[in-house]
Parts: C-alpha cells; structure tokens; sequence
C-alpha cells in the first residue's frame, strides 16, 4: 500500500464532500445556508460589540475597531461565500457527471 501525498489526500477529502453533497442536495443546501446566516451574525455582532466600545469612549477602542473589522470581514466574506455556493449550486450541478463523480470516489477509497 503507498503512502497518499497530500494532493491525493485533499482529492480524496474532496470527492466524499461531492458524493456527500450529491447524496442529500437539500442537507447540503440547508448547511451552506445556515453556516451564511451564523457568519452573517456573527460579523455584525463583532463589528457592532466594537463601535459600543468606540462609542464610550475607551481608549483601546481605536485597535479593537481594527481588529473587529477585520474580524468582521472575514465572517462576512465567509457569509458570501457560503451565500454564493448555494445560489450556485442548481447551475453546477448540471455540469457535474455524478456517476463519474461517485466512481472516482470509490477507486479513490479502495487506492487509499
């Protein structure tokens, strides 16, 4: 048996997530929408935890008002993210070749 490199691992990782996904659309969709919803909130809540603190006055606002946007950002860009996936979900999943997809995964199961 040989050692799986990296890039066979993340294919293999990859192909269970399609078969995953393929096997039970509405759970895949459901997830992606719930994870856009919790980055969402989450980006506001720590975006608006910093302008509170700006607002009283503290001093150690002006480095959490960085970090919190920064912070913010990328839940809100992870939001995006997973927003994106499921509004594009219907259209690639035209293109998608299941049964080469599903054949792929078990060679790559019985290889590993």
């Amino acid at each position: 048996m040989t050692t799986a490199t990296q890039a066979d691992r993340y294919r293999a990782r990859m192909l269970r997530g399609l078969v995953r996904a393929l096997d039970d659309e509405e759970a895949h969709l459901r997830r992606h929408r719930r994870m856009a919803g919790a980055c969402s909130v989450a980006g506001a809540l720590v975006f608006t935890l910093a302008l509170f603190a700006a607002a009283a006055g503290s001093d150690a606002a002006g480095p959490w008002l960085v970090v919190a946007g920064a912070v913010g950002g990328v839940f809100l860009g992870l939001a995006l993210f997973y927003h994106s996936s499921v509004e594009q979900w219907p259209v690639n999943r035209e293109f998608l070749d299941v049964d080469a997809i599903r054949e792929a995964a078990r060679r790559q199961a019985e290889a590993q």
